[in-house]
């Protein structure tokens, strides 16, 4: 995105949200604060609030994400989907990032992420429990969503196929990494070629490099599937509201 590209989502973020304080601060980033109306319905449930959030967007958005803090405290300073600074874990960093690939508008994002967590966020709180599931934190929460993003049914396949796109060659004759027995382009053919050649690729084998960090989790499935599902709660819900 350029400079003039984020000119216009700013914008854009303007005439969508005409309530919130626009300016930037000394390291240009760019601050948008002001009222954010919930008015959101899942699966029967309709949630109305109004959160004061303060939006922080990097100056190289959107290589980078935004971030989001709610300051009018309705959010519980324990809620355990808060960073330290009280930042908003909104996901896992790939899936933020992939989404902003796909749609870089400022408005998508409020509309999309930050309205999801807030609608959760506040459904937890009366209710005690998450509408939409809960993933796992670190490793195991990003290969939760790798799984439900590749449509497999463990780790160990989401693993396979991380490892494909990183080697990145690409031939659609020979069987698909997932494990299936089909050959690749009968299979995860169309979504993996896609990846290994745009930008999605680099943003995945971020997360890659994380996830190995803690390699122990493939071991783990291998020796002790069981008691991984569980941990990774196999197809967990969607995030969205």
């Amino acid at each position: 995105m350029t400079a003039a590209d984020l000119e216009t989502a700013i914008d854009e973020l303007r005439i969508n949200y005409p309530q919130m304080t626009i300016s930037a601060d000394e390291n240009e980033t760019v601050i948008a604060e002001g009222d954010y109306c919930l008015d959101a319905e899942y699966d029967g449930v309709r949630l109305v609030e109004t959160f004061v959030i303060r939006v922080a967007i990097p100056p190289d958005y959107p290589k980078s994400v935004s971030s989001v803090k709610e300051i009018s405290n309705i959010i519980s300073s324990d809620y355990e989907h808060l960073y330290e600074d009280r930042s908003f874990c909104l996901g896992i960093d790939g899936e933020l990032r992939m989404g902003i690939l796909d749609n870089p508008s400022m408005v998508a994002f409020l509309e999309g992420p930050v309205r999801s967590y807030l609608y959760s966020a506040l459904f937890y709180r009366r209710y005690g429990r998450y509408p939409f599931g809960d993933r796992a934190h670190g490793s195991f929460g990003i290969m939760q969503f790798y799984m439900e993003m590749l449509d497999v049914d463990n780790a160990s396949q989401a693993l396979d196929i991380i490892r494909f796109i990183e080697i990145g060659n690409y031939r659609g004759h020979l069987p698909c990494p997932c494990g299936s027995g089909v050959k690749l382009r009968n299979c995860h053919g169309e979504q993996l070629f896609e990846i290994i050649n745009g930008e999605k690729r680099g943003v995945i084998l971020k997360d890659w490099d994380k996830v190995k960090k803690h390699a122990y989790i493939e071991e783990q499935y291998r020796n002790h599937p069981a008691s991984v599902l569980r941990a990774l709660s196999l197809k967990s819900p969607s995030r969205r509201s």
